[in-house]
């Protein structure tokens, strides 16, 4: 199955603003082994040919609790408008994360955001059940994706298991009461 997948997170050089760099591919994931490999071993040869790869530059701000996407470039063969939208930039920022905890063994304080847990009941409220109790969830999850800087709409979506369509519901009705301001 096709689909994008982290294959190294690297730190670029810099002192004050450290900016990793998350490489991802996009393909069969046998080629995505082989391109691991290479990259792992720091291997001085060519990479075998994907339909795409995509380099990311990623600044994560301790002192401010986020994390932003400063560049993103993609190159390769096949590159579309509909290759693109597939890129999932709000799970690769949260497993680029992940990553660079396990590998740094210290941990990027993003306020709260990964303890916001929606479990199955909670799922189970929306839309005949505890509005209230989803609206709070909504309105913690919205807020954290923001201030990651990643589409809170598609976080919602899927911490709550249902299509963006709903989770835009979901926003519009903590918005309706109060729990989100509204928009302007």
């Amino acid at each position: 199955m096709l689909e994008w997948e982290i294959l190294e997170v690297g730190l670029e050089d810099e002192e004050h603003h450290p900016l990793y760099v998350v490489t991802l591919g996009y393909g069969e994931s046998q080629t995505r082994e082989k391109v691991q490999e290479i990259l792992r071993k720091k291997l001085d040869v060519s990479l075998p040919k994907t339909p795409a790869y995509a380099e990311m530059k990623l600044f994560l701000d301790p002192v401010a609790g986020h994390a932003s996407v400063v560049e993103i470039t993609v190159s390769g063969e096949e590159i579309t408008t509909s290759l693109l939208r597939t890129l999932p930039l709000s799970k690769v920022v949260s497993e680029a994360i992940e990553f660079i905890q396990e590998q740094k063994k210290e941990q990027f304080a993003l306020p709260g955001f990964q303890e916001i847990e929606v479990t199955a009941d909670d799922r189970k409220q929306w839309p005949r059940g505890d509005k209230k109790r989803v609206s709070v969830l909504v309105a913690d999850i919205f807020n954290h994706a923001k201030a990651l800087r990643i589409p809170p709409i598609p976080e919602i979506a899927k911490r709550f298991e249902v299509s963006n369509r709903t989770a835009s519901r979901m926003v519009a009705y903590s918005r309706e009461i109060g729990d989100l301001p509204t928009v302007s």
